[in-house]
């Protein structure tokens, strides 16, 4: 979305990702921003001692983080419902996510995301 391919941004609207905005608290530079699974989990970085290296400066659904800043990338946007069965097969085949691009765009590889995986949390460098 950043890179300004995005035309027409798809979402389902119950989407169950969150956006954390985290600060690693060694160097208060080095900023990081974490998608995860559920609003049970967490940010576990195996830090020394049990305790996580970054401190959260900022947590949101990730819907509501895209309903406020989809402009910011000169995108329009729709959401969809799983109410109906189109909607239902969107939100489960696709993940909840979808696009109609300006132009052609390459996704890099370590966007891709694994949904039968076991990995409940990613990273978008985008």
């Amino acid at each position: 979305m950043t890179a300004g391919c995005v035309e027409t941004l798809i979402i389902w609207n119950n989407l169950p990702f969150k956006r954390v905005e985290v600060v690693s608290k060694k160097d208060s530079e080095k900023k990081e921003v974490f998608y995860l699974k559920s609003e049970d989990e967490t940010i576990d970085d195996g830090g020394e001692d049990g305790e996580s290296e970054w401190e959260i400066v900022d947590e949101m659904p990730l819907l509501d983080w895209i309903l406020e800043h989809y402009k910011d990338f000169g995108s329009s946007i729709e959401l969809v419902s799983d109410q109906s069965s189109e909607g239902n097969q969107f939100a489960l085949g696709f993940g909840g996510f979808g696009a109609i691009l300006r132009y052609p765009f390459q996704i890099p590889q370590e966007v891709v995301i694994d949904y039968e995986s076991d990995e409940e949390s990613f990273e978008w460098e985008w």
